[in-house]
């Protein structure tokens, strides 16, 4: 699977596209490890929340991985969050790092 797709902001110049995926990297950690803490503290409500914005922020960019896992994630806060597996955060996580690591080792922002 495509890590980025940047399909969305091809309308964009490049500084344009390096200070939206320089905004999404702080902002996404920040809701990761809000959304992380959320569901240990078990605030599903906020939980939800953080699992929605990545979601949208994700889909925004083309980080479709990580969209993807927020979105089940999310699915699952919301129907039933006693089935939330520490593997499903643990992909969110990962899939995260690999969108970050990819937007560095092509040099994506200036």
């Amino acid at each position: 699977m495509l890590v980025l797709d940047l399909y969305n902001l091809k309308e964009f110049n490049k500084e344009l596209v390096s200070q939206i995926l320089s905004i999404y990297l702080s902002d996404g950690k920040f809701d990761l490890d809000e959304l992380v803490k959320a569901i240990n503290d078990e605030d599903f409500i906020l939980a939800g929340k953080k699992a929605h914005k990545l979601t949208g922020s994700s889909k925004t960019i083309g980080a479709i991985k990580v969209a993807q896992i927020a979105e089940e994630l999310e699915v699952i806060i919301k129907s039933n969050p006693k089935k939330l597996q520490n593997n499903s955060l643990d992909k969110l996580v990962t899939a995260f790092k690999e969108v970050k690591d990819h937007i560095y080792t092509n040099n994506l922002i200036h």
